[in-house]
């Protein structure tokens, strides 16, 4: 089977997470890279043992290459316009660094262009896929905690930054269930700036699902230590970290229980 061939736009450090999973698949392989600082590029090929071609200008790879699939690893107000561009190539798929995009506008146009072109449109919220995570959304679906009231969590190192894997943890946790209302507020106090773009000292945020379930965010601008949530349910809890779960429920006799994903 033929390999997919992947461009890479922006290769600042996010980039190498991208290229090192594509390698790591086996299935990919990267055949050009994009980015304004041909040393930036020259490191990757260093860093990887790979010979991909290199372009200063993005929409050129984009136009010269058969793409399959496309990384947007630019800093976060690159984001639409890139995903934009790529799709009016028609690659199969598009891997966008999060967070989506610096507005909602933004982001909808992003959708857009993908649902026109036929392009799946995929962010990097790559915590879906931690042992611990699947762990607590399958016991959620098997009825460990009863039905999901309250998911309560905290992010740190900004809003755009670990917090969107907050609120993308929420969806997962609840089988991706629909959100129907938020409410939020934010702070700006300094001049903070998270990859060329201003962000908010702190966010509050509470979110209503479909399925009657709620869930409540604090976001400040701390060293990211701690990044999990409690999950309160009609018939039990369960504490989640991106590595550890512990779940109390009448099976434990209410105590916590530790699982190891």
């Amino acid at each position: 089977m033929a390999k997919l061939r992947v461009g890479i736009i922006g290769c600042g450090g996010m980039s190498r997470n991208h290229i090192r999973g594509y390698l790591d698949a086996g299935r990919y392989e990267v055949v050009a890279l994009a980015d304004l600082n041909e040393e930036a590029m020259a490191e990757k090929d260093r860093l990887f043992g790979i010979s991909p071609r290199h372009y200063t200008d993005a929409r050129e790879m984009l136009a010269q290459e058969e793409l399959d699939v496309v990384s947007v690893c630019t800093w976060h107000a690159g984001h639409a316009p890139w995903t934009i561009a790529a799709a009016a190539h028609r690659p199969k798929a598009i891997l966008c660094e999060k967070p989506m995009a610096d507005t909602v506008g933004h982001a909808e146009q992003m959708m857009i262009a993908c649902q026109r072109n036929g392009v799946k449109l995929a962010i990097a919220h790559q915590r879906r896929f931690l042992p611990a995570y699947t762990l607590a959304k399958e016991l959620i679906a098997d009825g460990a905690i009863g039905d999901v009231h309250l998911i309560q969590s905290f992010g740190g190192a900004g809003l755009p930054n670990y917090s969107s894997h907050q609120t993308d943890m929420y969806r997962y946790l609840l089988g991706d269930d629909e959100c129907v209302w938020v409410m939020g507020n934010i702070e700006r106090k300094t001049d903070q700036y998270e990859r060329n773009t201003r962000i908010e000292d702190c966010a509050l945020g509470v979110f209503q699902f479909a399925s009657g379930a709620r869930a409540l965010l604090l976001s400040d601008l701390v060293p990211n230590y701690y990044q999990g949530a409690l999950i309160f349910g009609s018939q039990g809890m369960i504490n989640l970290t991106t590595e550890h779960l512990q779940i109390m429920n009448q099976g434990t006799g209410g105590r916590w229980e530790t699982h190891t994903p």
